[in-house]
């Protein structure tokens, strides 16, 4: 899938803006800033996302949201090593088979993730700001951003 995908990338697919087919060079412990559970405020529906620390060469993470006290979606998440850079893998609802974005951009506490090949989303970029996360979800047809605070929980 990985290599499908670069390829997918290579062949003049991917973004011009930063482009799939380069991925930044980067280790797990660069994108320490996830480290943590993460909740909206105030929103309807909720979401919140929890991200281990990196270890072993990966981040551990997962996501739900919950609407009128129950679960309405949730995905597995894992940030790993592809080549010199990262990327990031989407289970979505249990599924067996990941989506995978490429670290196509990090610079301090702010990391980009891209799949042009993807239908949505394609690019997911998320920048911490002391303890706050903005995660800003960027399809062909809609976006969105979610603004979520550390947890103490």
């Amino acid at each position: 899938m990985l290599t499908s995908l670069l390829l997918l990338c290579m062949s003049g697919n991917g973004y011009a803006d930063p482009p799939l087919s380069n991925p930044v060079p980067a280790r797990a412990s660069d994108l320490g800033f996830l480290a943590g559970t993460w909740r909206t405020v105030e929103t309807v529906p909720e979401t919140e996302e929890s991200w281990s620390k990196p270890r072993g060469g990966t981040l551990m993470g997962t996501n739900r949201v919950i609407a009128d006290g129950q679960t309405v979606f949730y995905e597995r998440l894992r940030i790993e090593p592809l080549g010199e850079g990262l990327v990031y893998q989407a289970y979505p609802k249990g599924a067996e088979k990941e989506t995978p974005f490429v670290l196509v951009k990090l610079s301090n506490q702010r990391a980009i993730f891209a799949n042009k090949a993807h239908d949505f989303p394609q690019k997911l970029t998320y920048t911490r700001t002391g303890e706050t996360l903005t995660i800003e979800v960027w399809g062909p047809e809609r976006s969105f951003t979610l603004e979520m605070k550390l947890t103490k929980d």
